[in-house]
């Protein structure tokens, strides 16, 4: 018997739509943070990523990017998403899988560039390497 491997990002779209199911019946905001780190000590790096999706490791930095206030730069995306919300689970859960889905659905992040062709040249290119130098 084989026993299908889910990535972080299936496992939290199941989880959306029932949160009883894999937090309990009494769940709240802070379960969530419990279970992700739950599965991040079972998980291997491969189970934090999807070949369309970026690596949930990534998401926290991102959201610091995306949020017009945030609480410093410690804490992650609980600390901020939950200082946000204080006392409001639901609005918590809410705002959590908005800024995932537009984490899942934002420019995939590479270590290098590979679709820019550049002359050194092109006088745009020295232009702008004058402004950042």
């Amino acid at each position: 018997m084989s026993i299908k491997k889910l990535n972080i990002y299936q496992i939290l779209d199941h989880l959306e739509k029932r949160k009883a199911l894999y937090l309990g019946n009494h769940y709240s905001f802070n379960s969530l943070d419990a279970f992700i780190n739950g599965y991040s000590c079972a998980a291997d790096d491969s189970d934090w990523y999807s070949e369309e999706f970026n690596n949930f490791s990534f998401f926290n930095v991102w959201l610091l990017g995306h949020l017009p206030k945030h609480f410093g730069e410690a804490g992650g995306w609980y600390w901020q998403i939950h200082n946000r919300n204080l006392n409001d689970d639901k609005n918590a859960f809410k705002e959590f899988f908005f800024f995932l889905n537009l984490f899942k659905t934002s420019k995939k992040f590479t270590n290098k560039i590979t679709d820019i062709s550049y002359s050194i040249e092109n006088k745009k290119l020295q232009l702008l390497i004058k402004q950042i130098l």
